[in-house]
Order: C-alpha cells, then sequence, then structure tokens
C-alpha cells in the first residue's frame, strides 16, 4: 500500500527487517502462552487490532493530505466516542456515572495516549508510512513492559529476548531512515 499509494520505496533490507521484528513480536506473544491469564482469544484480537490499526494509519496518512492535525483528531474523537459509547453502555451494564477520582483517571487517559495520537497525525505528511508502521511494532514490548511495572505482570526470558530483538530491530529502523533524509 505504501508504495502504490504513497509512492514510498520498500527496500528489501526494510522487508527483512519488518519480518526480523515480526519474528521478535512473536517471542513476545508466545512466551506469554503458558500463562494462566493467557488466551487464543486474546491472541485473536490482539491480530484483529493490528490489521485495524493498520488500516487507519493509511486512511490517517491519506486524510491528513487535506485535513490539519487538530481537527482530524477532534473529528477521529468524536466518532470513536459515537461509535464506542453503545459498546462500553452494553459491557458495563447501563450507564454508570463516574467518580471524581474516575474522572480524573480519564482526563489522564484522555492527556497522555491523545497527545501521543495527535503527535502521529501531525506526523503523518512528514514521516513515510513504512516507518511508522514499522515503530507500532514497539506495542507489544511497551505494554509488557507497562504491565510489569504497573500490574505486577512479569516476563520470561523468551519474551525479553523478542523485546531486545523488536527494540534492537527498529533502532536500526530509524537510525537507517534518518540518513536516508536529504540535509
Amino acid at each position: 500500500v505504501a508504495s502504490r499509494r504513497f509512492g514510498e520505496t520498500v527496500t528489501r533490507w526494510l522487508i527483512g527487517s519488518s519480518v526480523v521484528a515480526l519474528g521478535g513480536v512473536a517471542l513476545v506473544m508466545w512466551g506469554s502462552s503458558g500463562k494462566a491469564i493467557w488466551s487464543p482469544r486474546g491472541d485473536a484480537l490482539a491480530f484483529v487490532a493490528v490489521v485495524l490499526f493498520a488500516a487507519y494509519f493509511i486512511l490517517a496518512k491519506s486524510a491528513r493530505e487535506d485535513v490539519p492535525a487538530f481537527e482530524f483528531q477532534t473529528a477521529l474523537w468524536i466518532v470513536g466516542s459515537v461509535v464506542l459509547a453503545p459498546v462500553a453502555i452494553i459491557d458495563a451494564g447501563g450507564l454508570v456515572w463516574p467518580s471524581w477520582g474516575d474522572w480524573a483517571w480519564l482526563a489522564g487517559l484522555l492527556a497522555v495516549p491523545g497527545t501521543g495520537h495527535l503527535a502521529m497525525n501531525w506526523a503523518h505528511p512528514r514521516v513515510r508510512l513504512v516507518t511508522t508502521s514499522m515503530l507500532v511494532l514497539a506495542v507489544p514490548v511497551i505494554t509488557s513492559t507497562g504491565g510489569v511495572l504497573f500490574l505486577d505482570e512479569s516476563v520470561n526470558a523468551v519474551q525479553v529476548v523478542g523485546m531486545v530483538i523488536v527494540l534492537g530491530v527498529l533502532s536500526l529502523v530509524v537510525r537507517r531512515e534518518a540518513q536516508l533524509l536529504p540535509a
């Protein structure tokens, strides 16, 4: 898609890097399969999320050709709220009014990841799709690390090896992309 729609060059080196990084992601996922909290449904949902996120990146890069980042992000949040509110209400078993503490957590959830999404949407016209797509492979590493730090979860040696592979490949990709930029 990146080469056809956006005229980006996808080299053999980048394809090879993608395969190696995906192998690292597979190790991160496979390493958790022996844990009591693991489920194949979770892995299937993660796969669906990856496909939808790839589609989102393509659509966002296309939309950002005509729409400024802040306006795009605002429209995205409105549409997301309308689409997901019924799902959340059904999942919660009805409307539940948040406590003041919940409002604080919601504000933080909106501010921190929302700022990251805004930055990524700002970057879409400036960064190649193949680069941003590769960087998304860091998500399993970041979420696993967050689980260790905040949820008292553990990672095993297989997962650590996968994380090192992913981060190593991504650092090489970012460095190479920076070298390819015109001075």
